[in-house]
């Protein structure tokens, strides 16, 4: 936990952009205001994504659970936190009454974004140095 790299958090930092920029063009164009019910949504399913990579990876934690918090290691389950973001989206829009549109909109630009970034990730990054045993 001594250094924070900030490559890892280049993918969720665009998605939530992109999540704000529909948001953002939602509001001034149609005068919908979505962005609170986006902002839960998206906090929600981060912590959804990383409760479930946490269970998934259970047997390297259980070693030091404080390691749990260090959000460093950058530890998000991808399918969870998309899913639980739609789930979430639908219940703040039918519990606040924001249009669906718009943050339906929000949150698969997100998805796209994150997906996208998680692709590219994986298929054009340098090749990893081979672990000598």
């Amino acid at each position: 936990m001594d250094e924070f790299d900030v490559g890892k958090w280049a993918i969720p930092a665009l998605a939530i952009s992109a999540s704000a920029a529909v948001s953002w063009w939602y509001r001034h164009r149609r005068g919908w205001h979505s962005w609170p019910a986006i902002w839960k949504t998206i906090l929600g399913s981060l912590v959804v994504a990383r409760v479930i990579f946490v269970l998934q990876n259970a047997p390297e934690y259980a070693g030091e659970p404080l390691s749990i918090a260090d959000l460093s290691d950058g530890g998000f389950s991808d399918a969870g936190g998309i899913l639980a973001a739609f789930v979430l989206g639908a219940h703040f829009t039918a519990r606040t009454g924001t249009p669906r549109r718009p943050v339906l909109a929000g949150i698969l630009t997100g998805a796209v974004v994150w997906i996208g970034g998680a692709i590219g990730t994986v298929n054009f990054a340098p090749p990893s140095t081979p672990v000598s045993r």
